[in-house]
């Protein structure tokens, strides 16, 4: 994930905080600061820089193994997807790939 070009990096980050970040801060308001925009924000600009940490050679192998569950109906980006799109956001960048890709 080091290895990641900031324009990649960028269109995750717009994906988080635009996309599945206004999803889940509909669907969990006021359970937590987290789920502000604000609250939320915080969170992806402190994740992200440690996702692409060199000190953790986190390999692009161990990311994309078992794509039957991430591609599964209620998991990771399908999941993603359906989540945004019944909090009334449409999942633009969940729903291309990326521009380098």
């Amino acid at each position: 994930m080091s290895d990641i070009d900031a324009e990649l990096l960028e269109f995750g980050r717009q994906a988080f905080i635009e996309e599945s970040g206004p999803a889940l801060i509909a669907k969990h308001a006021g359970v937590d600061p987290l789920f502000t925009s604000a609250g939320y924000r915080a969170y992806a600009e402190d994740l992200l820089p440690r996702m692409v940490n060199p000190w953790l050679r986190d390999a692009v192998a161990r990311i994309i193994r078992d794509p039957r569950r991430k591609l599964a109906w209620n998991d990771r980006l399908i999941g993603t997807m359906r989540l945004t799109l019944d909090a009334g956001i449409q999942p633009v960048r969940f729903a291309k790939a990326p521009p380098l890709l």
